[in-house]
């Protein structure tokens, strides 16, 4: 099953490309410059571009969650919808999962830092990560969360 990851994010975007044991880390970095409008479109067509080629069976992404800043939480809904949008446009499966439930199957703790998932992702599938922000493995969190539940390794939620 081949998976695309995604961390949402207006600054940088983390993609994870899981099909079998091969790994494929991106990370989309959005020039501070851009308006939202030019983003979100970035986004969408980015996300496009990867579905086309790769041609996924499904698309995992993190859930939106509450953020301390109204306007923080506003602008990562509009990019979770761009990335959304580029799936159904293009007949992709969609599955959401909650931040604290991807660390929580990956680390035990469902508020794990950064470093514990990017540390738990390289042992459990023996891979290096290296200096890659951590939106890449963020994203890879996601789709490794995802093929958990495909496998049926971890119970409903």
């Amino acid at each position: 099953m081949k998976i695309l990851g995604i961390d949402p994010g207006s600054r940088m975007l983390g993609i994870a490309l899981m099909d079998g044991k091969e790994i494929d880390l991106r990370v989309l970095k959005l020039d501070s410059s851009l308006g939202i409008l030019d983003k979100l479109k970035k986004i969408y067509d980015e996300i496009s571009l990867i579905i086309n080629e790769e041609k996924p069976d499904a698309l995992a992404i993190e859930n939106a969650f509450l953020a301390k800043n109204p306007h923080v939480a506003f602008i990562l809904g509009q990019v979770r919808s761009s990335v959304l949008m580029a799936a159904l446009n293009l007949n992709t499966k969609i599955y959401e999962y909650d931040p604290t439930e991807v660390k929580k199957e990956l680390t035990g703790y469902g508020r794990a830092t950064k470093q514990q998932v990017k540390t738990m992702l390289e042992k459990i599938l023996n891979i290096e990560i290296g200096d890659l922000p951590f939106d890449a493995s963020d994203a890879l969190a996601v789709a490794w969360c995802h093929s958990c539940m495909f496998n049926g390794r971890i119970k409903d939620v």
